[in-house]
């Protein structure tokens, strides 16, 4: 069932992408070059924030979903080398992929794990929830230029959203061993 899905939305997102000039370069936009824009969003925060007690509370945030990307990553890779699914384009000839051609295997997204996590993480800081909105806004927009570029299936996504999730979960939540420990690093590297 979910590989006659999969196959229909990405057929008809491809097709969709390939329909004109304007669709091609949003989405290749969308899919490859929108997640470098997406860190900026807080980088920009960080740098005009003039109180110094919020811009270091920014900064602890900025690398509290830069480690859960990291961790994202490494659980990706794990389920990248045990699944090793093929990419759309590979399994079925009426795809057209749409820029960059990556690696033969797509699940999990790993586009779509970093965005995810990094979102979530702001998303996670009651303080930073509107952002962390913005930020997951702009994750949906990467992982459906993925899919529009034919280099995923949704299920792929899904599961780079669910690794995403889960490394901000247990890496930004404020209850985490993980969370106290690296917060009592950063408190220390600034005295």
């Amino acid at each position: 069932m979910f590989s006659i899905i999969d196959t229909n939305n990405v057929l008809l997102l491809n097709q969709l992408a390939n329909s004109s000039n304007i669709w091609r370069d949003l989405s290749l936009f969308l899919s490859s070059y929108l997640i470098y824009f997406i860190p900026l969003v807080p980088i920009i925060s960080i740098f005009m924030t003039k109180n110094s007690v919020e811009r270091s509370n920014q900064a602890r945030v900025f690398v509290w979903a830069m480690t859960a990307i990291i961790f994202s990553l490494a659980v990706g890779y794990l389920f990248e080398g045990a699944i090793g699914r093929n990419r759309p384009y590979l399994a079925l000839s009426e795809i057209q992929p749409i820029g960059h051609i990556p690696g033969n295997t797509s699940f999990p997204s790993m586009h779509s794990l970093i965005v995810f996590a990094f979102a979530l993480t702001y998303v996670l800081k009651e303080k930073y929830f509107q952002m962390g909105l913005f930020l997951f806004l702009l994750a949906l927009l990467v992982a459906t230029g993925r899919m529009l570029c034919g280099l995923h299936y949704p299920t792929d996504l899904i599961g780079g959203f669910v690794i995403g999730t889960f490394s901000a979960l247990i890496l930004a939540h404020e209850g985490s061993p993980f969370f106290k420990w690296l917060g009592k690093r950063v408190v220390n590297s600034e005295q």
